[in-house]
């Protein structure tokens, strides 16, 4: 085995909690593969402090058809490095910020829970343990969902082992919940 490769895998997953309500969510790669990645260009980029370490961000797209139209939330549910940010392998983390979303075909924006005033956004972060309301222009309901979701790994410095491959994984669910409008 040689000194050169990194293995960085995250894997996400799609759930739905609507209850009565049935809705079917989907993500377009569940299974986001950063492939073998040359351990000295992640030695270096994390010696300069980059905080992606090589890890370029990734796009990736959520879909959700419900049956019936409803106002929607979405939740991550995975493990939490800090109050912004998902535990990604033992040291790092992963921001995700869903943006460009549209609810039947019109544009839509976000609310993120617990923020006063209830800004409209186009983007928002997904937080640890926070759900992110999303509303369609000029009404409350809805009943197809896409979004884009983007996904931007983060090293610490020191964060790149001296094993020959790791194995760097960020597990978590996606979940829709149908709330009241």
């Amino acid at each position: 085995m040689s000194k050169w490769s990194l293995l960085v895998l995250a894997a996400l997953s799609a759930g739905v909690a609507a209850e009565e309500r049935r809705c079917a969510l989907t993500v377009s790669s569940p299974h986001l593969d950063y492939g073998v990645v040359p351990l000295a260009a992640l030695r270096e980029h994390v010696g300069r402090g980059v905080l992606g370490a090589g890890l370029e961000a990734r796009v990736l797209s959520l879909q959700a058809v419900c049956d019936q139209p409803q106002a929607l939330a979405l939740r991550f549910n995975g493990p939490a490095a800090d109050a912004a940010s998902f535990r990604f392998g033992p040291q790092g983390s992963v921001r995700l910020v869903l943006r460009s979303a549209t609810l039947d075909g019109r544009a839509a924006y976000f609310r993120l829970e617990g923020e006063a005033g209830g800004e409209r956004l186009r983007s928002a972060p997904l937080r640890p343990g926070q759900r992110v309301y999303v509303y369609p222009d000029g009404g409350k309901t809805g009943r197809a969902l896409q979004l884009e979701l983007e996904v931007r790994p983060a090293l610490p410095a020191g964060a790149v082992p001296s094993r020959e491959r790791e194995r760097w994984r960020m597990d978590g669910v996606f979940e829709l919940e149908a709330v009241d409008a």
